[in-house]
């Protein structure tokens, strides 16, 4: 009896499958679609940056103000994240760059900007007693977003002395 009862699904099952119809021939059915749409990442890049102010130098820490705005180029909400700040000396474009601070910086949905202002204070006095410094940031410092492009997050130099 079992038998005739697994024979019986079989044949039925195997009558289901053969009496479909190819996709296109059902009125009733729809066409699913003939082509996928891979959704890229977060895509972070800073598009400006501007000095708003600068205290410091030898005499004192440095305190700096900046502008500086983020696109999110990608299809992806990108998270809050933290932006890294490296300093150079500016009287020799040869000195090393070295990490400076790490600042807050909010989530940006796709295809949105975010500028925000940002102080940078030199609390560890990794630039002490120099006169100018050059300043560069990158977007997602700590590269925790999964980015579609990861060699795009910084920014250009920007010089700071203390009259600016």
């Amino acid at each position: 009896m079992k038998k005739v009862l697994l024979m019986l699904f079989f044949v039925s099952a195997l009558n289901g499958l053969m009496a479909q119809k190819p996709m296109g021939t059902n009125p009733n059915q729809k066409n699913l679609p003939t082509k996928l749409e891979v959704i890229a990442p977060a895509d972070l890049h800073i598009t400006g940056t501007g000095l708003i102010s600068a205290i410091g130098g030898e005499a004192t820490v440095w305190d700096v103000k900046l502008i500086i705005s983020v696109k999110n180029s990608g299809a992806l909400l990108a998270p809050a994240t933290k932006l890294k700040v490296f300093a150079q000396n500016a009287s020799n474009n040869a000195n090393p760059w070295k990490p400076f601070v790490m600042v807050a910086f909010p989530s940006v949905a796709p295809g949105a900007t975010v500028t925000k202002e940002i102080r940078v204070y030199d609390t560890d006095r990794v630039m002490n007693k120099i006169p100018r410094m050059n300043l560069k940031l990158k977007a997602d410092g700590e590269n925790k977003v999964s980015e579609s492009n990861e060699n795009n997050n910084e920014s250009s130099i920007i010089l700071v002395s203390p009259t600016q």
